[in-house]
């Protein structure tokens, strides 16, 4: 089930009234804050020794330049829409020439150190593993044997290298036996890529109303959707009524871990993100709250 609104609130004085029985004249706003910090996660989380322990990454990049632009931004993912056919309050990503670009910082391309892959069986210790996983640079962080989180992005483009002399080298055009190999020993300047998506959060503003506490809700801006026509209910109902079990563990990477909708199970969101220093959502967030949205 979903759980649905005690109370819907709109602008005007339809929805409320005071003590006195006299209607309350409501001026509802809402506000989107978007973030992409997925290239200043990657450098965030190899110096960070939470997950990397003792070892050590030199990334070629640390505060207070990781904080800034491609590394970190709010601008260009989204805004409310200025058609007046949507109506009010409709959230649209803004348009871009392409949907990935290469990152530059100070005017130059901006590049990372490849880390050197871990050299361990994947899930055997606890921490940030790190391998080729078949053309990408794959983390993921392990506690107790088990996938805990994504603290990084789990795929990270590795494929283009700028040498010394200024010059790219596009690592598809060696073999791919060759390819993963220089992947998997690291040490070359990949560029970075960015993109224009971004999560983070949509809070209501409605000055009449003082004594209640507001919750945001969350917000995301996600990668373009290759396949529209199928949504994440009808996907889970043709695995769970019309998949054969002998096939089943060869559909999704962990059986006892399914990506259901949010009607059926209930998670905390980012827990990452902050406003001015405070964290937006907590870990005992399930999802089941309210909100004025």
């Amino acid at each position: 089930m979903f759980w649905v609104p005690i109370h819907k609130i709109f602008n005007g004085s339809e929805c409320l009234k005071d003590d006195q029985n006299n209607a309350l004249k409501l001026t509802l706003e809402l506000k989107a804050s978007l973030v992409n910090e997925k290239i200043r996660r990657i450098h965030q989380v190899l110096n960070d020794k939470e997950y990397v322990g003792e070892r050590t990454y030199d990334t070629g990049w640390k505060e207070p330049d990781i904080h800034e632009s491609p590394f970190y931004f709010t601008e260009g993912i989204a805004e409310w829409s200025g058609n007046s056919d949507f109506g009010p309050h409709v959230l649209v990503p803004d348009v871009h020439p392409a949907l990935i670009e290469k990152a530059k910082y100070n005017n130059k391309l901006l590049t990372f150190t490849v880390p050197e892959s871990s050299d361990l069986e994947e899930g055997t210790i606890s921490g940030l593993d790190i391998r080729p996983f078949s053309s990408s640079l794959q983390f993921r962080f392990y506690k107790e044997q088990q996938v805990f989180g994504r603290p990084v992005p789990e795929y990270v483009h590795v494929r283009h290298e700028l040498l010394d002399n200024g010059s790219q080298r596009n690592l598809n055009n060696m073999t791919a036996e060759e390819m993963i190999k220089k992947v998997r020993r690291g040490g070359y300047q990949a560029i970075h890529y960015k993109d224009y998506t971004g999560d983070g959060w949509i809070e209501a503003v409605c000055p009449e109303i003082t004594d209640i506490q507001y919750y945001p809700a969350y917000s995301m801006v996600t990668a373009p959707d290759f396949f529209p026509n199928c949504d994440q209910r009808e996907l889970m109902e043709w695995y769970e009524k019309e998949v054969n079990e002998t096939i089943k563990l060869y559909v999704w990477e962990n059986k006892d871990d399914l990506p259901y909708t949010l009607s059926d199970i209930r998670y905390p969101v980012n827990i990452k993100l902050t406003n001015e220093g405070t964290s937006v959502f907590r870990l005992n967030d399930d999802g089941n709250r309210n909100n004025i949205v």
